[in-house]
This record gives structure tokens, C-alpha cells and sequence, in this order.
């Protein structure tokens, strides 16, 4: 009897600490999410997102986006492990450039709800599909700004600080100029606070091809819950970020790594400088077309080595 009774109070202990635990609304959804806790779960259904994860057994599989042949970004679980073998055979059966990975045992591409329903019925590794939602796209360190009211603001300052975010697309524009036939300026117009006046400055990011794979936009602080949302809201969208200023900060380091001295880069002097050598990341997932990491002849390996990638083998 003693023990039922310590077993009951720990319960209680423990149903009071997770009362608790701090909460927040989750931009979009408005639903309460209690910080510091992780879901555990088998990952066999489990999709690892940016901004979030997904359990692909309790999640809506947007059936109705499957009648439309408008093109936005999907995601595609199968069963694993995933081999290459299968890859090719995705984007060939969704006739896609190319189709992305995300843990786990996950694809995105920017297609139409037929040609998913048409991988569904050919392809019997697929076990779910699902849009890309507006709040799978932002990343949570805006989503203060997402939640920021502007609702009661009636006139804007003229030296409010500003916000830049890249967005990455989920289809690369062949030019430049295709940037502005989005014409998300003057769209964005109609749900801005105070956009006509204070117009959001859109600026193309080109690959080493020529395409445009991402765009920096520039926003007033005060505008940007609505802005984030409208950019959430576009097919055209994959990801959103806030956009860091960089700073090199390695003068120094660089030498005292080597020998402890700041101007004395002994082994770069004896011809070490990292060719040819294969380093093991573990990580759950890299921005391939990041400059660091993209190779515009190959593709990215999966599950294979391909020694002949620029960056990633």
C-alpha cells in the first residue's frame, strides 16, 4: 500500500512539472507546445523537417491537392532503407528535375497532386504523401516575428529597423528576369500593412548556372508578420530564414590552429591543405544547393560514394 502510494505521488510530481514546463503558441497553427520536450517516436514514420517534424501516420495526406494540377511542394515517405536505384526511379515517375531527401525515408519535389497520385499507384515503396505547409517553411527563429501584432499600428516610422530574409525556391527560375514576372511586389501589396508606401525589396540570389534558386528580401520589422506569411503562403516557397550578416572571423585562427602561432601556417606551407580527404558528418540533412556544397554536373549521392562530387562523396 505504501508503495501504490509513492508511485501515485510521483505521478503527480510529474503531471505538475509538465503543467508547468513553459508554453508557447505555435505560429500558424496556434496550437500550445511545450518547450524543451521531444517526441519520441519510431522513425519509420517520422518526416525531420526544419521547422518541424511530422508523424506521417496521424498526418492528413491532402487528398484534395491530388485533383488539382497546380504545382507546389510535396513530401513522399516510403518504406526503407532508401537506395539510389529507387531515387532515380522517383523522379523519372514524377517527372521532376530532381527530388530532394529529408529524414526519414522522405522526399520533396515540386510537382502536382496527379503526378503524386500517379507515383502513389505505380510505386508501392510510397506509404504517404502530404503538402508542404506554410508552417513547415519558416524557420522558428522568425517566428517572433510571425507572431508579432501589427494589427493596432496606424502610422509607420520612417527609421524602423529592417529585416532580411532569404527564400529558397522550390523550383529554380531559368533568369533573372523571371523574378519579376512572380510579381509577388505587387501582390504583396493587398495584405502588407503600409506595402505601397513601403515597398518589400526583392533581389535575386543566381547559382553558378545562371538560376535563380533563392531570393533575399528586405522588410521593415513592422511589416514582417504579414510579409512571412504571404511568402509562407506561396507554392513557390520552400524555405525562409533570416539572413545573417557574415563576418570572417578565422585571421588568426588559422595560424594558431597549425602551430599556436597566428602567422605561421606550417602545414599548409608542407602542402596540407585538405585535398583529396573524406570527412565523416554526422548531420540530419545539408542544403545541397548551399555554395559550399553544390555540384551543378552531379548529382547528390545517396546511399552510394561518388568520389567524383565536388564536395559531398
Amino acid at each position: 500500500m505504501a508503495s501504490l502510494s509513492l508511485i501515485a505521488r510521483c505521478l503527480l510530481v510529474l503531471a505538475v512539472a509538465f503543467a508547468r514546463m513553459p508554453q508557447d503558441k505555435h505560429p500558424f497553427t496556434g496550437r500550445t507546445i511545450h518547450k524543451n520536450v521531444m517526441l519520441r517516436t519510431e522513425k519509420d514514420d517520422l518526416v525531420s523537417l526544419r521547422a518541424r517534424n511530422i508523424l506521417s501516420r496521424d498526418s492528413n495526406p491532402h487528398e484534395e491537392a491530388m485533383d488539382s494540377l497546380e504545382h507546389r511542394e510535396w513530401l513522399i515517405h516510403v518504406k526503407g532503407p532508401v537506395h539510389s536505384a529507387f531515387t532515380e526511379k522517383l523522379r523519372q515517375t514524377l517527372d521532376v528535375e530532381e527530388v530532394k531527401y529529408v529524414p526519414h525515408n522522405t522526399f520533396m519535389a515540386f510537382t502536382n497532386g496527379k503526378a503524386i497520385q500517379h507515383a502513389k499507384e505505380q510505386l508501392q515503396e510510397v506509404v504517404w504523401v502530404g503538402v508542404v505547409m506554410p508552417h513547415h517553411k519558416v524557420s522558428p527563429e522568425l517566428h517572433p516575428l510571425v507572431l508579432s501584432d501589427t494589427s493596432s499600428l496606424r502610422d509607420f516610422s520612417d527609421d524602423a529597423p529592417t529585416v532580411d530574409v532569404f527564400v529558397l525556391l522550390s523550383q529554380p527560375l531559368n533568369h533573372k528576369s523571371e523574378v519579376a514576372n512572380l510579381d509577388w511586389e505587387t501582390k504583396v501589396e493587398e495584405v502588407v500593412p503600409y506595402a505601397k508606401t513601403h515597398k518589400l525589396h526583392i533581389r535575386s540570389a543566381t547559382r553558378g548556372d545562371g538560376k535563380v534558386k533563392k531570393l533575399v528580401i528586405s522588410m521593415r520589422e513592422d511589416q514582417a508578420s504579414a510579409a512571412l506569411q504571404f511568402l509562407a503562403e506561396q507554392h513557390l516557397t520552400s524555405w525562409v530564414e533570416r539572413k545573417e550578416q557574415h563576418k570572417l572571423r578565422n585571421k588568426w585562427a588559422k595560424g594558431i590552429q597549425q602551430t599556436g602561432t597566428a602567422n605561421d601556417h606550417a602545414m599548409w606551407t608542407h602542402g596540407l591543405q585538405g585535398q583529396g580527404e573524406v570527412i565523416g558528418i554526422a548531420d540530419t540533412g545539408i542544403d545541397m544547393h548551399h555554395c559550399f556544397f553544390e555540384d551543378l554536373h552531379r548529382n547528390v549521392p545517396v546511399n552510394r560514394v561518388d568520389h567524383q562530387h565536388r564536395k559531398v562523396v
